[in-house]
């Protein structure tokens, strides 16, 4: 919310303005008190030294696993400090497995899918979920990113290799790749939404990453696919190769400092690989592996919107 307020004189050389009085209340300013400022080339930025807690009080009553993860993600993105679970059931309902599991056990996995959270408390009434995460600097949201694009890469090399080389992988170690994948997926978002980026950024960042997050659901199933399958022709090898290096080159979009070359490069390579794939004669199941991974394919619309909006 913005307000106005009149500059003051106090003195010969001092201006003063009064701070909002919701704002003073919300944060418990008092008399006396210090605060910080942070002096921007156009604004100040103004914050109460005391540090005030974020908690979020939970119940598991009517909840399902499908909701209690998006709660938490939602929760973790949000900077909450401490998440505090009442245990009003000991059981959910999962629709994946279409059974009742134990709560606490689902509760204290969940919480390992995510950096920096913490059961610091358990007993038979609540658990409390601790976030360890300190405000980050810009350095770390971008070495952070860095990871995350690193880490999809060489998922999607360790794919390419294990169709050339006959899936020597367990699925284990997939799944395995996909939750670090995650972990760090949730890890700079949240980073991002705590972060002094503008608005429009915030929101394209996370539509992006987002979108990411649901694309590994389809390559575990594209790999799966794969792996059961008698044998994978030479051109649905090649579609395979195609799409992963146009996908890793396009998560190396904010590594070019002058990139308006590079990027038309893409686009065109992008739009000749939609054009190469139309024109073969796929049988059925090759073409339902070619749509789960179309969405890597599509995935340069959110890319170039994200990088575009840091260029502007």
């Amino acid at each position: 919310m913005k307000v106005k307020r009149k500059v003051n004189r106090v003195g010969r050389d001092t201006l003063t303005i009064s701070l909002p009085k919701d704002w003073t209340k919300n944060n418990f300013i008092t008399k006396g008190m210090d605060l910080e400022i942070e002096e921007r080339t156009d604004s100040l930025i103004i914050k109460s030294s005391k540090e005030v807690k974020k908690n979020y009080h939970l119940s598991l009553n009517n909840l399902n696993t499908f909701i209690l993860d998006k709660l938490i993600n939602e929760l973790y993105i949000q900077n909450i400090d401490y998440i505090i679970i009442n245990l009003d059931k000991y059981k959910l309902f999962d629709y994946e497995m279409q059974r009742e599991i134990d709560a606490i056990y689902y509760i204290t996995e969940l919480v390992n899918d995510y950096i920096g959270l913490e059961v610091i408390s358990q007993d038979k009434d609540k658990i409390i979920i601790q976030s360890l995460i300190k405000e980050s600097s810009i350095k770390e949201i971008d070495l952070v990113k860095q990871r995350t694009c690193s880490l999809l890469k060489e998922l999607w090399y360790s794919l390419i290799g294990e169709v050339n080389d006959g899936f020597k992988k367990s699925d284990e170690s997939l799944k395995s790749q996909i939750k670090s994948i995650r972990r760090f997926i949730y890890y700079y978002v949240r980073l991002v939404v705590g972060s002094e980026k503008n608005m429009v950024s915030k929101l394209k960042i996370f539509t992006l990453y987002d979108h990411l997050d649901n694309s590994l659901y389809k390559l575990e199933r594209v790999y799966l696919t794969l792996k059961k399958s008698q044998s994978i022709s030479t051109k649905l090898k090649n579609i395979i190769q195609q799409v992963g290096k146009l996908f890793c080159d396009y998560l190396e979009l904010d590594e070019i400092k002058s990139p308006t070359d590079k990027v038309s490069k893409l686009i065109k390579e992008r739009f000749e690989l939609i054009k190469n794939i139309s024109k073969l004669n796929l049988s059925k199941e090759e073409q339902e592996i070619i749509r789960e991974l179309r969405v890597f394919i599509n995935l340069h619309n959110d890319i170039l919107r994200t990088y575009l909006s840091t260029k502007v």
